[in-house]
């Protein structure tokens, strides 16, 4: 009976001894959180630039392109001075892709002489500006 007990003693002494000993291992610290993302609706790169020809001016100054997109491309300004009609122009046609996923296609008389396909850019008023 006593070799039962002594075994009994010893097996409860290396249970108690296993339940106290805490293997811990230290915590990183937490990941700061992520930083949200910030898109400007106005900025976006440049697809394509296209030189259209064979453009005619109405008599208010606004470009049209005939067959080609068959509207009033530009917009037409009471301050601008009356064009001759039917007088052929050149005129910019860019597609851009905007950071918010939008594809845009615009068209501008003139445009900033390091313009390409690639560069970043921003619409301001309407017109797209390059951003260095």
């Amino acid at each position: 009976m006593k070799f039962r007990l002594a075994c009994i003693v010893a097996a409860s002494l290396i249970v108690a001894s296993c339940a106290t000993i805490s293997h811990t291992t230290p915590q990183p610290p937490p990941a700061p959180p992520p930083r949200p993302e910030v898109i400007c609706r106005d900025c976006g790169q440049i697809e394509r630039v296209e030189v259209v020809r064979a453009v005619q001016a109405t008599q208010r100054g606004g470009v049209v392109l005939g067959g080609l997109v068959g509207g009033v491309v530009s917009g037409e300004s009471k301050n601008k001075p009356a064009v001759a009609a039917n007088k052929p122009q050149a005129t910019y046609r860019l597609t851009l892709r905007m950071e918010d996923g939008r594809r845009l296609v615009l068209h501008q008389n003139v445009i900033p002489a390091a313009l390409r396909a690639g560069s970043r850019v921003r619409l301001v008023d309407g017109r797209v500006t390059l951003i260095r």
